[in-house]
C-alpha cells in the first residue's frame, strides 16, 4: 500500500473520530477527557474518553485499523490512583485488554503498556485531545 493510500486513510479514520466525538459530546459533561494514541506496530489508532468519579473512570473507546475502514466500539471502565490508571477495554465478541499507566507532560500524555487480546505489553503513548 503507498504512503498516500495510507495517509488518505489515516485523515479519513481520524476525521471519523473527530465526528464520532463531536457527536457524542452533546451530552457529555465538561470533565470528560479524550485522548488518542496511534499504535504504530499494528497499524492502528485508539481513541478513548473517559469520565472520572472519584477514583472511578467510566466511558468509551474505538479502535480502528489505518488499512481497513470503520472503527471497532469498545466500553472503558478502570481506576485512577494519584497519576496512575488500570483501565480495561471491553469489546463484543471479542478478548478485552488492559492499559496500565501514567500521566505525563503536566496531564497532557498518558504513557503505558496494553495487554491482553492481541495485545502483548504494547508500549502507548496517548495525547490529549483538546475539547
Amino acid at each position: 500500500m503507498s504512503g498516500s493510500v495510507r495517509a488518505r486513510r489515516l485523515r479519513r479514520i481520524l476525521a471519523l473520530s473527530l465526528a464520532c466525538w463531536a457527536c457524542g459530546n452533546v451530552q457529555t459533561p465538561h470533565s470528560e477527557e479524550s485522548w488518542l494514541a496511534q499504535l504504530l506496530q499494528s497499524q492502528q489508532l485508539l481513541r478513548m474518553e473517559f469520565r472520572q468519579t472519584g477514583d472511578h473512570l467510566s466511558g468509551s473507546a474505538t479502535l480502528a485499523r489505518l488499512t481497513e475502514p470503520g472503527a471497532e466500539a469498545l466500553t472503558v471502565v478502570g481506576t485512577q490512583q494519584a497519576d496512575t490508571l488500570d483501565i480495561s477495554f471491553a469489546r463484543s465478541g471479542v478478548p478485552s485488554f488492559r492499559f496500565l499507566g501514567w500521566f505525563v507532560s503536566n496531564r497532557t500524555r498518558i504513557t503505558g503498556t496494553l495487554t491482553g487480546a492481541e495485545f502483548t505489553d504494547v508500549a502507548v503513548l496517548f495525547h490529549k485531545q483538546s475539547q
